[in-house]
């Protein structure tokens, strides 16, 4: 037989402990949406460092292949001067 999943009889949030029992519906919903609010920026993070990790991989992988083909950066501009004509 499968036992049953035990639900969580009491909450931590903010480093004290409650009873769920003593929750209004209200203090609930909002402790669900908490949880998932910091269930969604756990993901993100995730999402950020997978997304720079690639964003490195291109980068590297650009300069490699500039150097690899030989292609060289344009010259920096160098300031015009001015002449007398230009005032």
């Amino acid at each position: 037989m499968a036992e049953e999943q035990k639900q969580p009889e009491l909450i931590n949030f903010d480093g004290e402990q409650y009873l769920i029992s003593d929750l209004t519906p209200e203090l609930a919903l909002k402790f669900n949406m908490l949880i998932r609010i910091n269930r969604e920026v756990e993901d993100a993070a995730y999402v950020l460092q997978r997304t720079q990790a690639s964003q490195s991989f291109y980068i590297k992988d650009i300069k490699k292949g500039l150097v690899d083909e030989d292609i060289k950066p344009l010259p920096p501009e160098e300031p015009e001067e001015k002449t007398t004509e230009d005032e």
